[in-house]
């Protein structure tokens, strides 16, 4: 409309994931004599079939604005909402860590969600492109956006695969070959979790640059690109031993499920990694002429 183009939208995806699975175990070897002699330094195996009907929906909503200002200068501002609902499992499989009570707690049962909602990504995005000489020869761009990263079902998946339903053990030390199941049931329960205030992962991206026709068929640009992530996935483990000890030794006498047991390592699904990115790009490109062309 006049100097505007204006363009609306909306999306809604529904991800339906079905997931079995029987564990083989996993063995590390510290060196290749440890390996040749058949002693692990670590063994993880998750005992019994486990299986889950994971359901997941989405929806997006987007609006953006190109407006031609003068004929050398264009500015363009968006703004997208994403709500990415928290995933549900058909017969509430999902088995979560709660570490503030030491328990194992059944979603749909012991608590509403397997992680909180994330109903407030808003993404904003803009940029300019500027004309500087007016003939088309020295422009000069700018641009920022805000993304959000929708969370693949494996962040809950493997929940399912906890007590009652499966056995995830793990050992560390010396461990033969020849009895590593046994070592591993000693060692305890190595559940796997979800941080409950996990949070979509998102990226802000922006750049400025000048590009300049040098000659009818040879361009220079020079420019500045940056990004910063944060809430970007992780696992980390909960119970790596501090000291020699570990935070949580067994489930609480109170738990719902298995309460006692012993815990060996407790893998945690966690929005706790960041991350940063500053460069300058200088190019040169030459198109085809004469036989010769370049990008450098």
């Amino acid at each position: 409309r006049g100097r505007h183009s204006v363009r609306l939208g909306s999306e809604y995806r529904r991800f339906l994931n079905h997931n079995f699975a029987e564990g083989t175990g996993t063995f590390n070897f510290p060196t290749v004599s440890a390996f040749l002699d058949g002693t692990a330094n670590s063994f993880g195996i998750t005992l019994n079939e486990r299986h889950s009907h994971v359901d997941q929906h989405a929806v997006a909503f987007f609006a953006h604005d190109a407006f031609t200002i003068r004929s050398n200068l264009t500015v363009e501002v968006g703004l997208r909402y994403q709500w990415h609902v928290t995933p549900t499992e058909r017969d509430d499989r999902f088995i979560v860590f709660d570490p503030v009570s030491a328990s194992l707690l059944r979603v749909g049962t012991d608590i509403e969600r397997v992680y909180r909602q994330n109903n407030r990504n808003f993404q904003p995005r803009g940029g300019v492109a500027w004309d500087l000489s007016g003939d088309g020869r020295t422009v000069l761009r700018a641009a920022y956006r805000w993304a959000v990263d929708e969370p693949g079902t494996t962040a809950v998946r493997d929940t399912a695969a906890n007590p009652p339903y499966a056995m995830p053990v793990s050992a560390v030390g010396s461990i033969p070959l020849s009895n590593a199941i046994t070592l591993a049931n000693a060692a305890g329960l190595a559940p796997v979790t979800i941080d409950p205030g996990f949070r979509n992962s998102s990226v802000q991206s922006w750049n400025v640059n000048i590009q300049r026709l040098v000659a009818r068929d040879f361009a220079t640009l020079v420019g500045y690109f940056a990004s910063r992530g944060k809430d970007l996935r992780i696992s980390r483990n909960l119970n790596q031993p501090v000291n020699g000890v570990r935070p949580f030794q067994a489930l609480s006498p109170g738990s719902p499920i298995l309460p006692g047991t012993p815990l060996g390592n407790i893998t945690q699904v966690e929005s706790s990694g960041f991350s940063t990115y500053h460069a300058l790009w200088v190019s040169a490109t030459k198109r085809l002429s004469r036989g010769v062309q370049f990008d450098a």
